[in-house]
């Protein structure tokens, strides 16, 4: 039996842009423009995936999002995407990281791994060679060095343990500073007028690169992904979906990357907003707080040409009846995809399916 899940949406909300992950190791142009102000264009760093929607993830002036590190042979770098002031475009960045401190010493990074979001860092001590793994609350005490438009400096205030009986979710609140500045916050909840912008914290997945705007996921033991709480890839692994295991449970994840955002096309759009309640069904007893009742549904969610999207939708059972992509001036959806795909009604269900109560608006 293929694999099957059923959302209930409580109430909803959502942003986004359009962009494609990967292929050089070196920065290439996006065919995307820096939006600053959530009001009348989208963000990047406030799409639901690497965020909460509306919320926002950066370093500096740029806009800098880190996305993962990535393990080469005896070293670490990180791949990020920023805003190209000089030709308002998006770019994406390889950063090699160039030093790590752990209580007040010196030390390369060798490697970064991660065990149910607990990750390990292996370390050697610079002039030595002497070996240290860092992990679970340690990581607090790290402070991670890389070349941005100047020193930029990754630290931590604090962390948060998983909650027994739960899934385990390790959390750490990222700062970053510039050329030995006061640390800033890294990692922001939804801004206005969506949210009061409070605090999110950072959390660890390894095994996967997530494209920062469609969500799509590539697997690569090497990518170690780091996003804010409250954005996509920590937010389906805390309904508890597996981003590592059998091909049919990262198929659940990924499909859960694409309903969290209600990216109907899954694709940049998306018709979502923040503080978004699901209930969830699925067969493999993962969840069964939904109803599996076509007529009731949101949208059932599969795999169409290649693609993780919904495989029908229910226009009068969508969370937000009028919600626009891009937000808040663009276009409702309307079935009809950029890759020509028409979504239908729903008459029966595919591998997941949400489900919302009569939208309030």
């Amino acid at each position: 039996m293929r694999p099957l899940i059923y959302s209930l949406v409580i109430a909803s909300l959502g942003a986004g842009c359009a962009l494609e992950d990967e292929t050089p190791d070196t920065s290439e142009t996006v065919s995307a423009i820096h939006c600053p102000d959530p009001d009348h264009c989208t963000l990047v760093n406030g799409s639901g995936v690497y965020t909460e929607e509306f919320g926002f993830a950066g370093i500096g002036a740029d806009d800098l999002m880190l996305m993962r590190f990535i393990n080469q042979d005896g070293f670490v770098n990180m791949r990020g995407i920023y805003h190209d002031v000089a030709t308002n475009t998006l770019q994406y960045a390889t950063i090699l990281i160039n030093g790590v401190d752990y209580l007040g010493n010196s030390y390369d990074a060798v490697s970064v791994d991660e065990t149910l979001t607990n990750p390990t860092w292996n370390l050697v001590a610079t002039g030595t060679g002497a070996p240290l793994q860092v992990s679970g609350a340690d990581v607090a005490n790290l402070q991670i060095h890389f070349k941005h438009l100047g020193e930029i400096t990754l630290s931590f205030n604090g962390y948060e343990a998983p909650t027994p009986g739960n899934v385990p979710i390790w959390t750490y609140n990222m700062l970053w500073s510039r050329n030995g500045s006061a640390p800033v916050q890294y990692c922001f909840r939804a801004l206005p007028p969506y949210g009061s912008g409070q605090s999110d914290s950072v959390v660890f997945q390894a095994g996967i690169g997530v494209d920062p705007i469609d969500a799509d996921v590539a697997r690569n033991a090497a990518f170690v992904t780091l996003s804010c709480r409250r954005g996509g890839p920590a937010t389906v692994r805390a309904w508890g979906y597996k981003y590592r295991g059998t091909l049919s449970q990262t198929d659940l994840f990924d499909m859960g990357l694409k309903m969290k955002r209600a990216s109907y096309c899954g694709d940049a759009s998306f018709y979502t907003l923040p503080n978004t309640p699901i209930l969830i069904t699925d067969d493999l007893a993962i969840n069964s707080t939904a109803t599996t009742d076509p007529d009731q549904i949101e949208a059932s969610w599969g795999k169409v040409n290649g693609t993780f999207r919904a495989t029908c939708v229910n226009l009068l059972k969508r969370r937000h009846r009028h919600a626009k992509f891009p937000p808040p001036y663009g276009a409702e959806f309307t079935r009809d995809c950029p890759d020509g795909f028409h979504v239908p009604d729903c008459s029966s269900l595919d591998r997941m399916v949400s489900q919302a109560n009569p939208p309030a608006d």
